[in-house]
């Protein structure tokens, strides 16, 4: 069992939250695939619905998983801001209309597609909320 105030957190507004083998997995970069080359990432958007347990790792690595290998406890655990989701969202459903809400037009959630798998490249925050 992981133990961090913010896993405390979470249990608190989600009385029904279960740790899972899969947050002890890795959090994967892009450039971690082994032919991460040869796919050709087209600037084509498109608004989908995603299973957030799909998403497997994040590009946007500086400070977080650049340098070492990390998992997702330890994402959370590291996540900047995230104690400003902490003090003003208090219930489940206010954490799940954050994760959801649109803030402005350069706050979109954004993930690169690789097969079936995703990496958060925008709203990696919220996005690993949604993930827990």
């Amino acid at each position: 069992m992981f133990e961090h105030e913010r896993i405390t957190w979470l249990k608190n507004i989600y009385p029904e939250f279960k740790e899972e083998k899969r947050f002890e997995e890795n959090v994967y970069r892009p450039c971690d695939l082994k032919y991460f080359d040869f796919f050709n990432r087209e600037e084509k958007q498109y608004t989908t619905v995603i299973n957030p347990k799909d998403i497997v790792g994040i590009e946007y690595g500086l400070g977080y998983n650049c340098y070492r290998k990390i998992n997702w406890y330890e994402l959370l655990c590291n996540l900047r801001r995230l104690d400003h989701v902490m003090n003003n969202f208090k219930t489940k459903k206010e954490v799940i209309d954050h994760i959801h809400r649109h803030y402005s037009e350069n706050d979109n959630k954004c993930v690169w597609k690789f097969g079936t798998c995703y990496f958060s490249v925008a709203g990696q925050h919220r996005l690993c909320l949604a993930k827990f």
